[in-house]
């Protein structure tokens, strides 16, 4: 049996040490974080709304964070703008190279209708409007007796995103699975620019279950099905049946 010197043992052992911790290293973590200010004037306006529809311009403070942590097989990144505002956006999304991948964000959008607008009727915001004057209603608007504002519905302007993927598609006989929970209030967003295939732009309850299989390099097959409803936050009446919409792709690529 031949002895190895114990010198050159703890020699080999050095070198290998080093090695293996360079393979183990920390992720890297790169990014800013940022806080700063809002000042708005719009007091010249005659339509002070529509500035801050779907903005809020409030005067106050706000802060952003953009961080990204890279490994040798993870990978994540925080990015969050107008953090403590009526539009605060947030994202989490990550993932494993060349295994999955996720994404978790919370958009908020504000929608408001109107600021001090006046008008000639009484019971604004009811189901029934009242004019006491004489027909028909003045244009004089300095005889106008109610003004209201319409701003955003708090508890109606919601958005939440939730997306994961397992496996890829892109080598022969690669399969991949993904599933996107959506929940999205009447005023989060707007709806003739969110995504069409969803069961409807806004106030709805939105899942999506997708498989992929890579048949061939340069063919895919694919299923998507989506299944959703309106919301019926705050009724009585019971909610809509689910509406489900299956498809299916034959994808070639070259």
């Amino acid at each position: 049996m031949t002895r190895i010197p114990k010198a050159l043992l703890l020699t080999a052992l050095a070198s290998a040490v080093p090695s293996a911790l360079a393979q183990m290293a920390a992720p890297t973590t790169s990014g800013s974080i940022g806080i700063g200010g809002i000042y708005t004037s719009n007091e010249s306006s005659l339509n002070p709304f529509k500035l801050e529809e779907y903005r809020d311009l409030r005067d106050g403070v706000t802060g952003t964070v953009d961080v990204r942590m890279d490994g040798q097989d993870w990978w994540s990144r925080l990015f969050g703008e107008n953090i403590a505002r009526e539009d605060q956006f947030i994202e989490l999304k990550g993932g494993k190279y060349g295994v999955f991948k996720y994404s978790l964000y919370n958009d908020k959008i504000v929608h408001n209708l109107t600021f001090n607008a006046i008008t000639p009727f009484s019971g604004v915001g009811s189901s029934q409007l009242t004019f006491a004057g004489n027909a028909p209603p003045s244009t004089n608007t300095a005889t106008y007796s109610q003004a209201f504002s319409t701003p955003c519905v708090a508890n109606q302007r919601r958005a939440y995103w939730a997306e994961a993927r397992f496996g890829r598609a892109q080598d022969k006989g690669d399969w991949q699975f993904a599933y996107t929970r959506m929940f999205i209030e009447r005023e989060a967003v707007m709806s003739a620019f969110n995504a069409s295939d969803i069961r409807q732009g806004s106030n709805t309850s939105q899942h999506r279950a997708e498989i992929l299989f890579q048949a061939l390099p340069s063919l895919q097959l694919a299923f998507t099905g989506f299944l959703g409803r309106p919301l019926n936050l705050g009724s009585s009446n019971p909610p809509e049946d689910m509406l489900q919409r299956y498809q299916f792709d034959l994808i070639y690529k070259f």
